[in-house]
C-alpha cells in the first residue's frame, strides 16, 4: 500500500491500514501481516506507529541480478 506524498498525513495512510486490518480479521488461517518498506523512509516510521516491529524471524535477502551472471561466467 503505498499513499501519493501529498496525501500522507492526512489520516488516509491509518484509515487503508485499519480497512486492511478488519479485512484480514475476518478470515480464518491469516494471523499475521508482513510488509517491506525501506528502514529510511517515513513509512517507516509510520508502521512502527502502528504496532509493526521489525521480525525477530524473518530476514529480507536480495542478490543484482549481475553478480550471479558474473559469478557464473567466471
Amino acid at each position: 500500500m503505498c499513499v501519493i506524498p501529498h496525501s500522507q498525513r492526512t489520516g488516509l495512510g491509518k484509515r487503508l491500514l485499519d480497512s486492511l486490518v478488519k479485512e484480514v480479521a475476518d478470515r480464518d488461517n491469516i494471523i499475521a501481516i508482513y510488509l517491506l518498506t525501506n528502514r529510511d523512509v517515513p513509512a517507516a516510521s509510520f508502521y512502527s506507529k502502528h504496532h509493526f516491529a521489525a521480525s525477530p524471524k524473518k530476514v529480507v535477502m536480495g542478490v543484482s541480478v549481475r553478480s550471479i551472471l558474473d559469478a557464473k561466467s567466471a
